[in-house]
């Protein structure tokens, strides 16, 4: 199982808030940043691990900041 790292506001960060801001037209206050970055960490994966397996359900959204990722459906 890949090593979950916390990860304080750095550049994937900042990038994230700077395009909530574009979105909604608004700046984000300090305390918005916050409660953001307590939901946000960083996780690194090796080649071929699978981060969602087939029949389970998922609370978590994930962002590809460098490499590739596979995704496929099977129809039964």
């Amino acid at each position: 199982m890949p090593e979950f790292v916390s990860t304080p506001p750095n550049i994937h960060m900042k990038q994230l808030i700077e395009n909530i801001e574009k979105k909604v037209n608004a700046s984000l206050t300090a305390s918005e940043i916050e409660l953001l970055a307590s939901y946000i960490g960083e996780e690194t994966v090796a080649k071929k691990t699978q981060i969602v397996r087939a029949g389970k359900i998922t609370q978590s959204l994930y962002f590809v900041n460098k490499g590739l990722l596979h995704s496929y459906q099977v129809n039964e």
